[in-house]
């Protein structure tokens, strides 16, 4: 009897612990907003050449964490939370202040908005070598596939 009964326990027990690990524990959620943050404002046609680019920008993820948000200067930029993240969306150069709060704490986030400054000079592929001119109010230039077409060509940004 004694030999059946520790059988038993041994069993019970381990079930019971199995049953005990599959429960999750959450420690109260700490918030991680970063003192300082920046994006660039990209030209409309820009972003509308870019259409997998999305110009909201991530800041920081609350979870189910009740949060309101806020910016100094909407004209510069705005911000919401949306699916358990602060999204923030730039408007126009400048800076701004963005404040998040989560029950009794306070966050501030400095944000600057950066203009688009073409970084290029020019761009060499192959022997070909166009104007960075092309990238001073775009990110993004377009040039024909059939100049390059199934040929091995080496690109440098100058």
């Amino acid at each position: 009897m004694k030999k059946v009964f520790k059988k038993m326990s041994i069993v019970v027990l381990a079930l019971t612990m199995m049953i005990l690990m599959t429960i999750p524990a959450y420690a109260g959620q700490t918030l991680h907003i970063p003192k300082k943050a920046n994006a660039t404002k990209y030209s409309a046609k820009t972003m509308k050449d870019r259409y997998y680019y999305n110009p909201v920008n991530y800041l920081a993820e609350v979870g189910d964490q009740k949060v309101t948000v806020k910016s100094s200067n909407k004209n510069v930029a705005t911000v919401k939370v949306k699916y358990g993240v602060i999204w923030v969306t730039p408007k126009k150069a400048g800076k701004t202040t963005i404040t998040v709060k989560a029950g009794k704490k306070t966050y501030k986030c400095a944000y600057t908005v950066y203009k688009y400054v073409n970084p290029i000079t020019s761009v060499k592929i192959g022997k070909n070598t166009f104007s960075g001119k092309l990238y001073n109010k775009n990110a993004i230039a377009n040039v024909k596939y059939s100049k390059f077409a199934n040929k091995k060509q080496l690109l440098r940004l100058i």
